[in-house]
């Protein structure tokens, strides 16, 4: 006599989970650099400042002990900060400067 083989027991298969969409992820917007009014003690500043293409900035110097009093300068390439009127930029040489 052969065995009959043991009944296989049924496992229900677990319902489908719903599928629940995430929402989009929102966007992180850095918040822009805080304007100062004036230079931070020992930083030149620069009046009638313009962006050049090459990233640099053209203007005219104050409190540097580097350059004439109203002299006309040309930065090399700004390497950090955002170019804009009342923040403190640093050139890729290591120079800072306060945007009038």
């Amino acid at each position: 006599v052969v065995p009959k083989p043991a009944p296989r027991k049924v496992v229900p298969k677990p319902a489908p989970r719903k599928v629940v969409p995430k929402p989009a992820p929102k966007k992180v917007v850095p918040k822009p650099a805080p304007r100062m009014k004036k230079a931070p003690r020992g930083v030149p500043s620069i009046a009638r400042w313009r962006k050049n293409r090459d990233g640099s900035v053209t203007g005219f110097i104050s409190g540097s002990p580097n350059f004439s009093e109203g002299e006309r300068i040309t930065t090399s390439p700004i390497a950090t900060g955002d170019i804009g009127a009342g923040q403190v930029v640093k050139t890729g040489s290591g120079s800072s400067y306060f945007l009038v």
